[in-house]
């Protein structure tokens, strides 16, 4: 079953990807991510959940304020990189700058 087009706007953009998943085998899923989890018969699937990178730097700038600026500019830093290669890929493929 699909999901709704403007509930997942990557999918609208094609950036869809599939794994099957093997016996033993791990897939890690960041946090975040839109996801939809098929299961064959039989199947036995184990979540867990962490506190993420969010909930680590935000403990240890409690635990140290002075830290909390580097980590926001490291966050920053890497929110902008991930900006700019995002509108870099669509503008190969479409061949028109991002306004």
């Amino acid at each position: 079953e699909a999901p709704a087009p403007d509930a997942l706007p990557a999918a609208e953009e094609g950036r869809i990807m599939i794994f099957r998943v093997e016996e033993r085998a791990v897939l890690f899923i960041p946090e975040g991510w839109w996801h939809q989890v098929r299961s064959a018969p039989n199947t036995c699937a184990v979540n867990f959940w962490s506190r993420g990178v969010g909930g680590v730097l935000s403990q240890r700038a409690r635990n140290n304020p002075r830290a909390a600026g580097y980590h926001l500019r490291v966050a920053a830093g890497a929110a902008v990189a991930a900006e700019c290669e995002r509108r870099l890929e669509n503008e190969l493929r479409t061949g028109q700058a991002a306004k």
